[in-house]
């Protein structure tokens, strides 16, 4: 099977959409050896990533706003037509396309004249094609039409694939949350435990084992709230510490200075650390640390929750109906709570006394979100795409 994968970013540049595709096709093709992969991808990093034949890049824009995006979809539906006509989709026998990039319809609509089936992952809040605000409304009219050329829809929360239903995507639908490679993201071992805790020493002066670490991992931009996580880090106990990690591009470099501002007003002095950088390996950070934190304002899932669950952190989030409160079960696994700085604190503190639950919740976790049972599931239904049948099961909703 020669799969053309189509995303916003792929590794090593930071996008978390395109990592998780690219470590599902790793394991895929371990079990698959005749499993073969291209990536057509809007930003890429410059070093290698072993895995895909080729990857394609067409350069990121500088902004994504609203206004920018006649400009970008020119741009960029301009270059999908050289790439076709210079043979894109030559041996392929499925596109699978994780969120929306102007890359992404000219690409499933010349694959779907092809007769080539077009798995589409609603990954992130406009996915779904229901437009909340006037820009999401025009944006949303370009994500319907994309989602009604699928031959299979998976969204990643139920959040999103209701929004799939309202807007009128009729393929099937799978609901499914991410899957977690539990050979990197795993309850950790009293060795690793100390290791990983050493290496948090460095970052934090006077660590100690009985400071509770909250660590908070994505691209450093105002959706994801490390601002208030900071903010909440003022009112709680001075055992506290905070991680912050992940990249800040160039447009959301003046956030990033507010972030470290914040952080070094004198009652936070040592106790955060700042990492802006994309962090290949966070499972080494997840082992030390004891406590997630996530407010984001939005997200189509967010596949931190489910690394920190299986690594045995409780999960304090911000409540976003069909998302985080699919994932995060309050008093078992974590807290939830609203945006303020207050009530985050609050959340965390709840979080913290579920900690002499981390090994349950970590064997949980497991079993909710580990990748083996998911991957069987996901090349089963393209595996039948890819025969011209149209993928049926349990796991389905209408």
């Amino acid at each position: 099977m020669r799969v053309l994968l189509v995303t916003s970013g792929y590794p090593p540049e930071h996008s978390g959409s395109g990592r998780r595709l690219h470590e599902t096709y790793v394991r895929l093709r371990a079990a698959h050896p005749d499993l073969a992969w291209r990536v057509l991808t809007r930003r890429r990093g410059d070093a290698a990533v072993d895995g895909p034949e080729t990857v394609t890049a067409v350069p990121a824009p500088a902004s994504s706003g609203v206004l920018a995006q006649p400009g970008i979809w020119r741009r960029e539906a301009g270059a999908v037509r050289r790439l076709l006509a210079a043979g894109l989709l030559a041996g392929v026998d499925l596109v699978h396309c994780a969120g929306f990039t102007w890359l992404t319809p000219a690409v499933a609509r010349a694959a779907r004249g092809q007769g080539i089936p077009v798995v589409r992952e609603l990954t992130s809040q406009g996915d779904g094609g229901v437009g909340r605000s006037l820009g999401g409304r025009l944006f949303a009219v370009p994500v319907r039409r994309l989602n009604r050329l699928a031959s299979l829809l998976i969204a990643i929360s139920p959040a999103l694939g209701r929004d799939a239903r309202r807007a009128g995507a009729l393929a099937p639908l799978w609901v499914r949350p991410n899957p977690t490679d539990l050979s990197r993201f795993s309850l950790p071992d009293p060795e690793e435990r100390r290791a990983a805790r050493e290496r948090l020493a460095a970052l934090l002066p006077g660590l100690e084992e009985g400071h509770p670490v909250v660590f908070q991992l994505g691209r450093i931009r105002p959706l994801k709230n490390q601002l208030l996580t900071v903010q909440a880090l003022r009112l709680l106990p001075r055992e506290f510490r905070l991680v912050l990690a992940g990249p800040a591009f160039a447009e959301d470099r003046e956030y990033l200075e507010r972030i470290r501002r914040e952080a070094a007003a004198p009652e936070l002095a040592g106790r955060v650390a700042v990492l802006a950088d994309y962090l290949p390996d966070p499972e080494r950070i997840y082992r030390g640390a004891d406590l997630l934190a996530f407010p984001s304002t939005h997200e189509g899932l967010g596949n931190v929750m489910l690394e920190a669950l299986c690594c045995g952190l409780p999960v304090a989030a911000a409540r976003i109906p069909g998302v985080t409160d699919w994932i995060v079960r309050p008093g078992e696994n974590g807290a939830l709570c609203e945006r303020t700085a207050e009530d985050l604190a609050r959340a965390l503190v709840r979080a913290r006394d579920l900690l002499p639950r981390r090994e349950t919740l970590a064997g949980e976790a497991a079993a909710r979100f580990g990748a083996g049972v998911l991957d069987c599931r996901l090349w089963d239904m393209l595996a039948a795409l890819v025969r011209g049948e149209s993928p049926r099961g349990d796991n389905f909703q209408a």
